[in-house]
């Protein structure tokens, strides 16, 4: 089936987020000098902080800003132009609409498609899967006293549902992880739903797995990389 345009699913890594920097510095004015280019970038590759202490230092000095870091339309622009997922879509030639948003799992991504309920015609629909870690879900069984951990189950459910969703509307659809590869999602002993899943998963790996491990100073907030990485 050949498509016309390639549609992303996802969270805010598939929206393009971090794709803005470093461009994005000729937009500031009267930026912080702990946040210049060079200061940052030099932070950046010789810090010591966790990513979540990376993000809390980035957020606190853009709160401070006055530039609007979410709608401002250069921030918007450059991730049109220099998201990854716009450039897997020029390199095909192929139209792209990114669905990515700031999405926390599979469920909420889930949720946005049957509210908005577009449709996929003559599409390619890609998938981005969130970390494993925010899709942590617990059941309490009837006449238990125990919590079943039933992650598994229900992200591969929440994989499923999507696809269906998007081939009942025209599309074809395949899905990838980003940041994880949890192994017990790939055990059939784990995974009651992996004979549906095996065909249409692009990598046995995470995406960001295929960058070097120096490309971690390319997260320019901590969490999502720029556009260098």
């Amino acid at each position: 089936m050949d498509v016309k345009k390639i549609v992303f699913l996802g969270d805010s890594h598939i929206q393009g987020v971090g794709s803005e920097w470093p461009k994005l510095y000729g937009s500031l004015v009267a930026t912080p000098k702990e946040f210049r280019k060079n200061i940052w970038a030099t932070y950046l590759r010789k810090t010591e902080d966790t990513p979540e202490e990376t993000f809390i230092k980035f957020s606190e000095i853009t709160s401070k800003m006055d530039f609007d870091f979410i709608s401002n339309p250069d921030v918007q622009k450059l991730r049109d132009k220099f998201s990854w997922p716009s450039l897997v879509a020029d390199q095909f030639k192929k139209k792209i609409v990114n669905y990515g948003f700031g999405a926390y799992n599979l469920q909420q991504i889930a949720g946005k498609l049957l509210i908005d309920s577009p449709t996929f015609d003559d599409s390619l629909v890609v998938l981005g899967v969130p970390s494993m870690k925010h899709e942590l879900t617990y059941h309490n069984p009837v006449g238990s006293q125990q919590f079943q951990n039933i992650t598994i189950p229900t992200v591969a459910a929440n994989i499923i549902l999507i696809k269906e969703f998007v081939e009942r509307r025209g599309g074809r659809f395949v899905y990838f992880h980003t940041e994880d590869y949890p192994k017990d999602f790939y055990d059939s002993q784990h995974n009651p739903y992996l004979y549906h899943l095996t065909n249409i998963r692009l990598f046995d790996r995470p995406l960001f797995s295929y960058l070097p491990d120096h490309f971690h100073t390319k997260k320019h907030d901590g969490i999502h990389f720029n556009l260098e990485g």
